[in-house]
């Protein structure tokens, strides 16, 4: 007698259930992430922690280099967390807290996103499409959540290794972000350069558990 255990749990959804098994299909990897970027439905946020899950893992190497999905990956990211930033689902907020805080263990993602953050700031007066720029900066205060838990969890593991060589990073990402600010604004860069204003006290809130207030100082 022999008994099989079949999971159903994401059978409904195809374009789920390719994203979360890419490593059966690597050829399929970029079709797969374009066909999760369009879907807007409840199927998407319900099983958020094994889809965050798969992104991270084709977001970076093991070693935190990026990947060539990185940049595509990102644009998932930002418009999950844009999703969530929605009326329809705001109450799955704290399932998002939840899983930065408890599941996220992706400890090199840090460098990446911080490079995504730096790019999106830099582009805004060159890209001919503001709208996923506008939304990585509407979901700031979950990417810098991401950042700063996953430095923790690389510090944890390294004894702290590279603190400077992080510090230095996120000057440079603040520098960028200080010069998209001072840009004159424009019917195009206004609602981008509003949503980093709406969002910045609660992402330098969120500095407080990896820096000391001189150094959050001096960011602000």
């Amino acid at each position: 007698m022999k008994t099989l255990l079949c999971s159903t749990k994401l059978t409904q959804n195809r374009d789920l259930l390719a994203l979360l098994q890419w490593r059966n299909h690597p050829e399929k990897i970029q079709d797969s992430l374009a066909r999760v970027l369009r879907l807007k439905d409840e199927e998407l946020v319900k099983f958020l922690q094994d889809v965050l899950d798969a992104l991270f893992a084709l977001f970076s190497t093991e070693d935190g280099n990026s990947t060539e999905h990185s940049g595509l990956v990102f644009h998932v990211l930002v418009s999950i967390f844009s999703l969530l930033q929605s009326n329809k689902f705001q109450h799955f907020k704290p399932v998002m807290d939840a899983y930065i805080e408890n599941h996220f263990s992706a400890a090199l993602v840090y460098k990446g996103l911080l490079s995504s953050v730096q790019h999106c700031a830099e582009w805004l007066t060159t890209s001919d499409r503001p709208e996923p720029i506008q939304k990585c900066f509407e979901s700031i205060e979950y990417i810098f959540k991401l950042i700063i838990q996953s430095r923790k969890l690389f510090s944890q593991t390294t004894g702290g290794q590279f603190e400077e060589s992080f510090r230095r990073d996120l000057q440079m990402v603040f520098l960028s972000l200080d010069n998209m600010l001072k840009t004159p604004s424009t019917d195009t860069t206004l609602p981008t350069q509003e949503a980093m204003l709406d969002q910045a006290g609660v992402v330098m809130e969120s500095f407080e558990t990896i820096l000391p207030p001189s150094d959050i100082g001096h960011l602000i």
